[in-house]
């Protein structure tokens, strides 16, 4: 039995891995990596501008409304739109929104959840 080096099992792997990408990313299968990070923003949000619902899309889809987004580099808030999310779990119904909540560091934001 012929014994393969390191780098070519490596190398292996990493063009299978490659090759296997394309493929994933069209079958719409990925997974989305999020961290908990602690976001401040120094004066509070604008108030929420109002939206109109589209018709929803189907019986396992609830509206996330729009929220305000603390961009620090440009030093401003900037208005992400809501819209409809398939509900992914049966018993997870309803999303909770988002919010801004006053702190000694400034505005911080909460993340929204789905209950």
């Amino acid at each position: 039995m012929q014994k393969t080096s390191l780098f070519t099992r490596f190398s292996l792997v990493a063009l299978a891995a490659l090759m296997a990408l394309p493929m994933t990313l069209a079958s719409g299968c990925f997974a989305v990596i999020t961290a908990d990070v602690e976001i401040y923003a120094p004066d509070p949000p604008p108030a929420d501008r109002v939206e109109v619902r589209t018709q929803r899309p189907g019986s396992r889809h609830a509206w996330k409304k729009g929220r305000w987004v603390w961009r620090s580099r440009a030093n401003r808030y900037v208005w992400v739109p809501g819209g409809w999310a398939r509900v992914r779990h049966p018993h997870h119904r309803h999303w909770v929104p988002g919010r801004w909540v006053h702190s000694s560091r400034g505005y911080q934001w909460h993340q929204g959840r789905w209950r």
